[in-house]
């Protein structure tokens, strides 16, 4: 029976990429995803806000105009 060994495919065993390339790139997409989740829960909650001092709520109206 013949054994297969498999390469490591992992950033930081990759001779082609410098040393820093591997926790840039996590970095990148950490700030990448984090400001999509910011942008887009804010996003909602203002919208949400927005449709509850229509609907006649006080206090979504006092938070809009501040």
């Amino acid at each position: 029976m013949r054994q297969v060994r498999l390469q490591s495919t992992k950033l930081y065993n990759d001779p082609g990429n410098p040393r820093w390339f591997a926790p840039a790139f996590t970095t990148f997409l950490f700030l990448l995803f984090g400001g999509a989740l910011f942008v887009s829960l804010t996003g909602t909650l203002d919208q949400m806000t927005e449709r509850d001092c229509r609907l006649g709520v006080q206090a979504a109206c006092e938070q809009l105009n501040k």
